[in-house]
């Protein structure tokens, strides 16, 4: 990587952001049909760029290659020795033209999906780490080890700004729309050609903050990456992937040092020296009531449902797929973990702000674990007679990481906490 490309990275950040389609052209019948087809062409494509891949590899002997190597390392591992390195490549630039043409021969999909596809499988298979083993999973897999990786539903069909884009808008009431092409459609004699979709955002309603997006694209502020296009619950989305500048360093001092913890009677203490020293704990977000209350309400939804269903007739009760509470318990473990995530990102972004405008270089975050998370208040925020408690540390942890990443501070997050009491055998004796 040039040193022009490895700057353009890190002054960059991708995000991704779901826009849902309310409008098509052409209609919406027809075009739901087809896209079902080409995200089915996707997943097949995929699969067989797998198969093809491992069948290359196979007809070349190095499976055979690879056993030997893995032998040596393992060998060499042991006695403490210079490791040797792999003599296979696992995409070499013969398989990918010879998968590439078996893609275009066999499924209908636009020239620039299929180079999409296949740069997925290209950069990301290879990183694939093993789940029983130090090696790749791709080596796995020509080792003879199994975990051949195979994708069993519909996959979202790739676009990026060579076959798809934003629609220029006309005036400022015009709606925001996108234009694409993903199919391939064969003529004898001629180029194939394709059938170019125009599809509507929806950019209004509560919380929807696309329509900021997709202005800054215009603007030229962000630019328009690499997106896919998917079905979820009958609906169709664009997951609309852009790049937007990294907001600039924070201007902090390295030396001070922002410490974090979860609290018992709120919801984070948090100093800018330990205790021990002298430093005098402050709260973030004091009362933590809306977490306590909007908790409890949720768990006294679920448990009224599943008293309510227990002195039901069986005939309503259902069985299997069709079991009644099939509606509601999914939709409300959901709402409690979706509550979760967003207050511990806002509890992030807080944390972040107090630390810049106390111009503290490094945030040290002590994770609770152990006994020490059983007494912390938003473990216990929405228990209800001992029942429904629980929270999500090192889900904060990770997003207090995040935050400080985007504006280059220090963190670390120190694991706390005293290990459970181990309960002795029933047999043993102890000396009197």
């Amino acid at each position: 990587m040039s040193d022009k490309a490895k700057e353009e990275k890190l002054s960059t950040h991708v995000a991704t952001k779901p826009a849902k389609i309310i409008a098509v052209e052409p209609p919406w019948k027809e075009a739901r049909v087809h896209w079902r087809e080409l995200s089915r062409a996707v997943q097949q494509a995929t699969n067989d760029a797998r198969m093809q891949w491992l069948r290359l590899h196979l007809a070349a002997g190095n499976d055979r290659k690879v056993r030997r190597w893995m032998a040596e390392y393992v060998t060499q591992a042991e006695g403490r020795g210079k490791k040797p390195p792999c003599p296979v490549q696992p995409w070499p630039k013969q398989i990918v033209t010879k998968v590439s043409a078996y893609i275009l021969k066999h499924h209908p999909l636009n020239g620039r999906v299929r180079a999409l596809l296949l740069n997925v499988l290209v950069k990301k298979w290879p990183k694939l780490a093993a789940s029983k083993s130090n090696f790749k999973r791709w080596q796995r897999i020509l080792g003879g080890f199994g975990e051949f990786p195979s994708s069993a539903n519909p996959l979202p069909i790739p676009f990026d700004c060579k076959n798809g884009g934003p629609v220029p808008r006309t005036g400022k009431d015009a709606p925001w729309q996108f234009w694409f092409r993903l199919d391939r459609i064969p003529r004898r004699g001629k180029l194939p050609t394709s059938t170019r979709y125009v599809v509507t955002l929806k950019t209004g309603g509560r919380h929807n903050n696309v329509r900021t997006v997709l202005e800054r694209i215009e603007a030229g502020l962000y630019d328009f990456c690499g997106s896919t296009l998917l079905e979820k619950d009958d609906q169709w989305y664009i997951h609309l992937c852009y790049r937007m500048p990294k907001p600039d360093p924070a201007d902090v001092d390295p030396e001070r040092v922002f410490y974090v913890s979860p609290a018992v009677r709120r919801p984070v203490d948090m100093w800018m020296q330990p205790p021990i020293l002298g430093g005098k704990a402050e709260g973030l977000r004091r009362h933590g009531g809306d977490v306590r209350e909007v908790l409890r309400k949720l768990l006294m939804q679920r448990r009224n449902r599943q008293s309510l269903y227990k002195v039901q007739g069986s005939s309503r009760k259902g069985h299997g797929r069709k079991k009644a509470t099939c509606d509601w318990e999914g939709k409300l473990s959901k709402r409690r973990k979706d509550f979760v995530k967003t207050y511990n990102y806002q509890l992030a972004a807080d944390v972040v702000k107090r630390c810049i405008a106390e111009r503290c270089g490094a945030v040290v975050y002590y994770q609770p674990i152990e006994r020490r998370r059983e007494t912390r208040f938003l473990q216990r925020a929405g228990e209800v007679r001992g029942f429904g408690g629980g929270w999500d540390w090192y889900q904060l942890g990770g997003f207090i990481r995040q935050a400080c990443e985007k504006v280059e501070i220090q963190c670390e997050v120190i694991p706390k906490g005293r290990p459970r009491p181990r309960k002795q055998g029933g047999n043993s004796t102890q000396d009197k």
